[in-house]
Parts: structure tokens; C-alpha cells; sequence
């Protein structure tokens, strides 16, 4: 982990016991259980780094867990974000390989919800192109080389524009799936 020495102690919010070690990178990792309500069990401006990859998603209210993100996150700390932006079908519906609560969230609900909560964006990019995380060449995959990784860069840039939520035909679909944050409060 290229930051593990600036790093003095790992809080988790996580469900699951399977996934939980008692440390990383040689840190002592404390966990909590998330409440069904969403509020954080931590003090206000209490982080100074907080990363959440693929957990929102899947959660009922992404509003108020990104407030609760900025209560707990001190002045200056940095939120690293990265969700699917992308519907995933008809949530109303089962739908095979996903949770009930499972769906990307639009764009410009995403933007609204950072500036009520009157975060930064230092950084927005969109990511995960589709024809990239199916490519697989012998022990590569589309997201564990450099090259697949600029690849999915440059896709993504070049595709940025379409940014349907719904897509209704099969040009819809060729466009990055993903958006990655780095905001600051």
C-alpha cells in the first residue's frame, strides 16, 4: 500500500465477518458494523481520509450517507469515491446477480448531492469502459495492467459525452459505466 506509512490507524465500516483482518499493512484495523439508518458511530471531522469503491449502489440512501461522509470527514480531509453511474436494469424487478437495492446512481444526482454537501470535486473521471473489463489476455484483465488501465482512460475520455443513464440501444451502452471522485471538504 503506497500510503500505509502516513497512515496512523484504519476504521472499516463493514457487515460481513468473513472480510474482516485485524490488520493491514501492518496497522491495526478497527471495525464497525454500518446501522440501518446510516448513521456513522464515529465523531464529527474525524477522518482524514475516507474511500468508499462500489458500496453506494447498493445502499437505500446515498444522500444521506454522503452527509453523514462529510460530518464525519475534518476540514481539508479528502473522500474517494468511485460508483457506477449507469442504470442496471429495472430495480422493481429481480434481476439476476444483484442486490435488490442495486442500481448505479445518475450523474447529475451525484453532482447535486456533492454540492448540498458542500464538498469539493478535485477530481471527476469517468472510468470503466465496457469492451475494456471484458478483455482478458492471458494473465492480463481490464484492470490489472497499465496498459488495460489507459486503455479504459482514453475509452472512457473519448466516450465521455455519452453519459445516458438508460441506455435504449446498443450505441447507449458504449460509454464509461463509472465515476471516480476525489473530493475535499
Amino acid at each position: 500500500m503506497p500510503i500505509i506509512d502516513k497512515i496512523d490507524e484504519i476504521s472499516i465500516v463493514e457487515p460481513s465477518e468473513k472480510l474482516k483482518k485485524s490488520t493491514i499493512g501492518g496497522k491495526k484495523v478497527t471495525y464497525q458494523k454500518p446501522s440501518i439508518s446510516g448513521k456513522l458511530k464515529f465523531p464529527d471531522n474525524h477522518f482524514d481520509l475516507i474511500t468508499c469503491f462500489g458500496v453506494l449502489h447498493h445502499i437505500a440512501n446515498v444522500s444521506f450517507i454522503m452527509k453523514e461522509f462529510s460530518r464525519v470527514l475534518k476540514k481539508g480531509g479528502i473522500l474517494l469515491i468511485r460508483e457506477p453511474i449507469v442504470s442496471m436494469g429495472d430495480w422493481r424487478k429481480k434481476r439476476k446477480g444483484l442486490t435488490k437495492r442495486e442500481r448505479g446512481i445518475p450523474l447529475n444526482l451525484f453532482r447535486k448531492i456533492i454540492i448540498n454537501n458542500e464538498l469539493e470535486v478535485i477530481s471527476e473521471r469517468k472510468v470503466f469502459f465496457p469492451l475494456i473489463r471484458r478483455v482478458r489476455f492471458g494473465k492480463w484483465e481490464g484492470g490489472n495492467s497499465k496498459f488495460f488501465i489507459w486503455m479504459d482512460f482514453l475509452l472512457s475520455l473519448l466516450f465521455s459525452w455519452n453519459d445516458r443513464y438508460h441506455s435504449t440501444n446498443v450505441l447507449h451502452k458504449i460509454r464509461p459505466q463509472a465515476i471516480y471522485y476525489v473530493l475535499k471538504k
